[in-house]
């Protein structure tokens, strides 16, 4: 089944619809010749009202649900889109919070925070398309808490001098995440 599916990932989302319709339009017309072969007594030989109703069902269930798979869709769409804009803006956060920390370590942790954008954007995201998992990711921001825990460790740091705000926006996007 899931080669199946990273088989269809090859196409682009107008070939796959093309092909959709397709296969099942073909499918449709095996049954359709296979029932008017085999099973002569289900057919209608004369228009009648039962038939005509029973056309007219078909079509306004297949209408809705068509409507519920495009509702789904668009609400699954809205629930990751606003996942997706709550774990950058964590990420933004935690950016901006480390504006406060002394040079050494806001440099550090800007270039590690930036490298890991860069690579969730370039590599984790196109991985994700395809059903596969990318540790690289998982390792940087494990590597940006740990630096971000080390400040605290530094001998010269007074407990309190500078906010725990970063860690709590740390700790938000690990849960978005």
């Amino acid at each position: 089944m899931i080669e199946m599916i990273e088989f269809l990932f090859h196409f682009s989302p107008f070939s796959a619809a093309i092909l959709f319709v397709v296969v099942f339009v073909t499918i449709s017309l095996a049954c359709l010749y296979l029932v008017q072969r085999f099973c002569k007594s289900l057919l209608f030989n004369e228009a009648t009202d039962y038939g005509q109703i029973f056309a007219s069902a078909i079509g306004v269930m297949f209408a809705l649900i068509l409507a519920f798979v495009a509702v789904a869709t668009w609400q699954n769409y809205d629930r990751v889109d606003d996942g997706v804009l709550k774990e950058a803006n964590s990420l933004h956060n935690v950016y901006r919070n480390m504006g406060a920390y002394p040079e050494p370590f806001r440099t550090e942790i800007h270039e590690l925070i930036r490298q890991y954008v860069q690579h969730v954007i370039k590599d984790e995201w196109p991985k994700q398309a395809h059903a596969q998992q990318d540790e690289t990711a998982h390792k940087l921001i494990t590597h940006i808490n740990a630096v971000i825990l080390s400040f605290y460790n530094f001998p010269f740091t007074a407990p309190g001098a500078i906010s725990s705000e970063p860690f709590q926006n740390l700790l938000e996007y690990w849960k978005l995440e």
